[in-house]
């Protein structure tokens, strides 16, 4: 098996192309969840695609009932050293937002029919919990899958899946706008 992923500057974008080869002799499930951290400090607003289900993750799932306008104020609002762990699930849209502070705009594009899930860390110098260790972070992860467990997306059948002897290719588009 190899992975393969390439960056390509086009233009306004950031285009990421993933690509699995198996050499094997039997079918390989995989779970790829690409979760780049960005610098809570500079984020100003967010703009998330719709969902049917909203998990709370950290120490064990809880469903909120709550809309993207709702959870995008929560996380805007965050309390100072706590961090959290949010799943969107059942996405009704391929496609999610981050405005800087600067004026940058980051609209990511992904496959929705790969990528059923959105994870969103939340971490706002609440992790690590050691003095002069926090951070303040974030990440927004599309996920195959309704968790980032290969197991649980196995058992759902939301696995990804290359077959034998072939490959597995998909993209995922950043575009930076300054506006």
């Amino acid at each position: 098996m190899t992975f393969h992923r390439n960056l390509i500057f086009e233009n306004d974008q950031l285009v990421w192309d993933f690509r699995l080869e198996n050499y094997g002799k039997e079918a390989l499930y995989f779970q790829h969840i690409m979760h780049p951290l960005m610098p809570l400090q500079q984020i100003s607003d967010i703009k998330l695609p719709d969902f049917i289900e909203l998990y709370y993750t950290i120490n064990k799932d809880s469903q909120l009932n709550i809309s993207r306008d709702e959870l995008k104020t929560l996380l805007l609002n965050h309390d100072k050293a706590s961090a959290s762990m949010f799943i969107l699930r059942n996405l009704k849209e391929n496609q999610f937002s981050v405005m800087m502070k600067t004026g940058i705009k980051l609209t990511v594009n992904f496959p929705l029919n790969l990528f059923s899930s959105l994870g969103i860390w939340w971490n706002k110098s609440g992790y690590p919990d050691e003095k002069n260790h926090q951070r303040s972070e974030c990440a927004l992860e599309p996920i195959s899958g309704n968790s980032s467990m290969l197991k649980d997306a196995f058992n759902e059948g939301l696995a990804l899946k290359v077959e034998q002897e072939t490959s597995f290719s998909w993209r995922i588009n950043w575009i930076v706008q300054k506006v």
